[in-house]
């Protein structure tokens, strides 16, 4: 459609004004169809069953809080039905458990639950390791060639254009339907923190990290390798990442190691960093993503740490914008059940308030 530096200079220049950019994407000028599809990947922690007590993920820096359930997944849920009903279909990969408050009659876009060994090569082991999950997305049985992946805490909270996602050729159909062609060519976004990532240089120098760092890092080394370059690099932004299924085909024969482990380690690679950096280097001849810093505050990021989180998360909420990801680091004050009750009842009534909706009715 050719407006893809006047979207991308959007996102440089609005810091953080929701209005300018919804004069570009609002309900009324967005597709009600694509060929676009929407992948998650979530997993009940709170039940205990994840993995094996005998396989704990020592790297994991958040503990017991990273795999527990707080029910984000129905406000994304809510959020993409709202915000980007041009979606095609969502697939849940799960380790083989079902969402006890899901019923997919009651959604606008069909859903569909993927078990996680179904897509990953057999191991011998159950797979809590969300890298080696991510490594066979593109496995899935008909997933469309063009797909966005989501964490289950990462929230639509604005509309989104499909341009942003995919900018390119649109076959011309009655629907007026989003559909992209296969064979074209197509413009992305990657997303990036300006925290600088390890790289060659402090490699094997510092011990007492989490697996997300190595995962980084493994990468950057991956990378550098591809492209013949040792370019500094950034940590990947916490919102959706935006793939090719034939791009991660043929990736697949470099990430596919991640399969190996059940947690993740310090040979883990990061998908979304490689695949990121190395589309931003022309590496891939039909798929090219620009780097972006998100200068404009379009994709925010809440850490729920304590119940002052919840204020943030209000403040944020009020700004409207495209994404906001709210990662579970709670503090051992809501080890005790009661006030982790408190704090996950008031949580959903602030997210209730903005998408318009009740809470999950869990059976």
């Amino acid at each position: 459609m050719g407006v893809s530096l006047i979207l991308f200079g959007v996102l440089s220049a609005v810091a953080g004004s929701r209005y300018t950019f919804r004069k570009i994407a609002t309900y009324d000028n967005l597709p009600r169809c694509s060929n676009i599809d929407l992948v998650y990947t979530w997993v009940n922690g709170s039940t205990g069953a994840q993995a094996p007590a005998s396989e704990p993920d020592t790297l994991n820096a958040e503990g017991v809080h990273r795999f527990r359930n707080m029910d984000e997944i129905y406000y994304s849920l809510r959020g993409v039905e709202r915000y980007m009903p041009y979606v095609r279909r969502i697939f849940i990969v799960t380790n083989g458990e079902k969402i006890s408050w899901l019923n997919f009659s009651e959604w606008t876009i069909p859903i569909e639950y993927i078990d996680h060994r179904t897509i990953i090569p057999f191991s011998g082991h159950t797979s809590r390791n969300s890298l080696a999950i991510e490594s066979f997305l593109h496995r899935i049985p008909g997933l469309s060639e063009f797909y966005v992946y989501l964490n289950d805490d990462c929230l639509i909270t604005n509309y989104i254009d499909p341009r942003l996602l995919f900018n390119g050729p649109v076959i011309p159909n009655e629907n007026d339907c989003y559909v992209l062609d296969p064979n074209e060519s197509y413009r992305s976004i990657f997303l990036a923190e300006r925290r600088n990532a390890p790289g060659i240089q402090q490699y094997g120098r510092l011990k007492g990290k989490c697996g997300h760092y190595f995962a980084i890092q493994n990468s950057n080394l991956l990378v550098n390798v591809l492209l013949g370059t040792d370019a500094p690099r950034q940590y990947p932004k916490h919102t959706f990442a935006v793939f090719r299924k034939t791009v991660m085909e043929s990736l697949e024969i470099v990430l596919k190691r991640n399969a190996l482990d059940p947690v993740r380690t310090r040979r883990s690679i990061s998908v979304i960093n490689t695949e990121g950096y190395l589309a931003t280097s022309g590496y891939f001849p039909r798929w090219h993503k620009q780097l972006d810093f998100d200068s404009g505050g379009l994709f925010a990021y809440v850490p729920l740490r304590n119940n002052q989180s919840l204020s943030s998360l209000r403040n944020e909420l009020d700004r409207r914008p495209l994404t906001l990801c709210i990662n579970d680091i709670l503090d051992k004050t809501f080890e005790d059940g009661a006030a982790l009750s408190s704090f996950i009842s008031t949580l959903h009534k602030i997210l209730n308030e903005f998408f318009q909706t009740d809470s999950p009715n869990v059976n």
